[in-house]
C-alpha cells in the first residue's frame, strides 16, 4: 500500500472537513496505545513512534489519492482505521527510516538478558576444559581441584564463604605456594604471589589464570547468591576450570557448556566413609558419644548448646558444621 501511494498520482485537493478527519484519525492513530506496542516487532521504540507517525502524515496528505482519503474519512478516528494504517506505516518506517530502526534493534541486543554467555567474548573465544567434581560431602572433590591449583602457575580458589577462603589460603602458604587472600572484609597481598583464595563474588574476569576452583558450584541456584557463581563459570578467562559441588545443578551446567563451547569432563564421587544411622538411640546422654560420631541437631542454638554439652561431660573436642542452613545463618 506505502508504494502504490508513493508510487501513485500526486493527491488531488480535499475539502476541508476531510483534511479535519484525516487530523484526528493520524492523532489518534499516533496516541494508540496497540499501534505503539505493535511497532516494537519492527523495532520502532515508543519514543520514536509519535515522530514516525507525524512523518507518515504528512506523507499521506501530501500523495493519498481521493478515493484512499475519503474511504478513511469513512472509519473515523477508531481501531478500524488504526488496524487500516498500520500495514502502511511498517513499509513507510522500513523505508524511510532504517538507521533509527538499526539503532533500537542495536540497544534491544545489548539489554537481552537471555544469552548471558554473550556478555563474555574473550572467555568465549578460548577452549577452557570444565572439569565438574560431583559428589557428596567428605568425597574428596575439594581436595583432587585443589591439588591442580596448587600446581598451576597462576590460579584462583572461588570460595562460597570467607572462612574456607581463609582456610586454604593458610594452607597453601604452609606448604609454600605464596597465596594472596582476597574476601569482602579483608585483603592480604603477598609479594610475587601467583595464587589467590577469594569469596567468589570478589573474583576478577578481568584475569587470565591457568587454574580455577569454583566450590559449592551447586550455590549457582541460590537466589540471592546465585548469580556470582553464574558470572564466574561463565566469565572467568582460564585454561582449566574446576567445579566441586553436588549433582543438584549437572544438569544446568551441561547446558550452559553447550551454548558455551567448552569441553566439560564430568568426574564422580563416593563418601570415604559412609554415614550410618545408630539402631539405637543415645539414650539422652551424651556421654554415650563416641569418636566419629555425627549429632545433628536442628538450631542455632541447640547445635551449640550440644557442642558444649559433650565436651563438658567426655574428652572429645567437637567440630562443628553448618549444613542446610541459609547463607545468612552460615
Amino acid at each position: 500500500m506505502y508504494k502504490e501511494i508513493r508510487n501513485g498520482v500526486k493527491s488531488e485537493k480535499q475539502s476541508r472537513a476531510d483534511w479535519d478527519i484525516l487530523t484526528e484519525i493520524f492523532r489518534s492513530f499516533s496516541m494508540s496505545g496497540w499501534a505503539s506496542n505493535q511497532a516494537l516487532a519492527i523495532y520502532i521504540g515508543a519514543s520514536f513512534f509519535p515522530t514516525a507517525v507525524h512523518e507518515l502524515r504528512k506523507f499521506f496528505f501530501k500523495n493519498c489519492k481521493t478515493d484512499l482519503v475519503k474511504y478513511l474519512v469513512s472509519l473515523g478516528p477508531r481501531d478500524e482505521a488504526d488496524k487500516f494504517l498500520f500495514p502502511v506505516f511498517v513499509e513507510f518506517c522500513i523505508e524511510e527510516f532504517p538507521d533509527e530502526i538499526k539503532k533500537f534493534r542495536k540497544m534491544v541486543d545489548t539489554a537481552d538478558l537471555t544469552k548471558p554467555h554473550t556478555w563474555f567474548p574473550f572467555a568465549r573465544a578460548m577452549k577452557r576444559k570444565i572439569i565438574y567434581h560431583c559428589g557428596p560431602t567428605n568425597s574428596g572433590k575439594t581436595i583432587n581441584a585443589l591439588r591442580r591449583f596448587m600446581d598451576a602457575k597462576k590460579g584462583v580458589y572461588c570460595s562460597p564463604l570467607r572462612l574456607l577462603a581463609m582456610e586454604v589460603f593458610d594452607k597453601e602458604n604452609t606448604l609454600g605456594v605464596y597465596c594472596s587472600l582476597l574476601t569482602g572484609q579483608e585483603r592480604k597481598e603477598f609479594p610475587f604471589s601467583n595464587h589467590v583464595a577469594c569469596t567468589v563474588e570478589m573474583v576478577s574476569t578481568d584475569e587470565l589464570y591457568d587454574v580455577v576452583v569454583i566450590d559449592e558450584i551447586q550455590m549457582m541456584a541460590d537466589s540471592s547468591r546465585g548469580y556470582a557463581w553464574t558470572r564466574a563459570l561463565l566469565g572467568l578467562k582460564a585454561d582449566e576450570i574446576h567445579l566441586c559441588g553436588d549433582p543438584s545443578v549437572l544438569n544446568i551446567v551441561r547446558k550452559i557448556f553447550s551454548d558455551t563451547g567448552d569441553e566439560l569432563v564430568e568426574q564422580q564421587y563416593d563418601r570415604f566413609k559412609p554415614l550410618v544411622v545408630e539402631a539405637r538411640t543415645l539414650l539422652g546422654d551424651l556421654k554415650n558419644v563416641r569418636s566419629g560420631d555425627c549429632v545433628v541437631a536442628f538450631s542455632r542454638r541447640e547445635i551449640f548448646e550440644v557442642k558444649l554439652a559433650i565436651e563438658k561431660y567426655t574428652n572429645h573436642r567437637c567440630c562443628v558444621i553448618y549444613g542446610a542452613f541459609p547463607p545468612e545463618t552460615r
